[in-house]
């Protein structure tokens, strides 16, 4: 595919119907598996589908054979990491905890997150 074709697609995948469509599909298979895993995204272009992937707990990484994707994928990463930074400055990030635990228990929240039941972060208590 084309640069040109690539950077076009990227910039009408999170509003355009068709992707949407198709990701609200991915979305729905994915509820109905008994738990998250690992996916790995071959021809990811923007990641729309890692994102979903994201979400819905999946250990995903986005595979990219071309530079231009790779690019648009990279621009995405960095412009969210600055959105929750500047949140975060303005006190306006959320964060979600699940449960905590003392810090003599940690073995016990390492295998609460690993079960994945973990709906939000899980804190260590000094």
């Amino acid at each position: 595919m084309e640069a040109s074709e690539l950077i076009a697609l990227a910039e009408v995948e999170d509003r355009y119907w068709w992707y949407k469509e198709r990701r609200s599909i991915l979305a729905k298979e994915l509820r109905r598996l008994p738990k998250p895993g690992t996916a790995l995204d071959i021809g990811a272009a923007g990641g729309g589908n890692t994102r979903v992937l994201r979400a819905h707990g999946w250990k995903s990484m986005a595979l990219e054979y071309t530079s231009t994707a790779a690019e648009i994928a990279r621009d995405r990463a960095y412009n969210n990491i600055q959105r929750l930074i500047n949140e975060a400055a303005k006190g306006e990030l959320t964060v979600v905890i699940d449960r905590t635990f003392p810090l003599s228990e940690a073995a016990a929240a390492h295998e609460y997150i690993e079960s994945r039941q973990a709906v939000g972060r899980v804190l260590l208590i000094p």
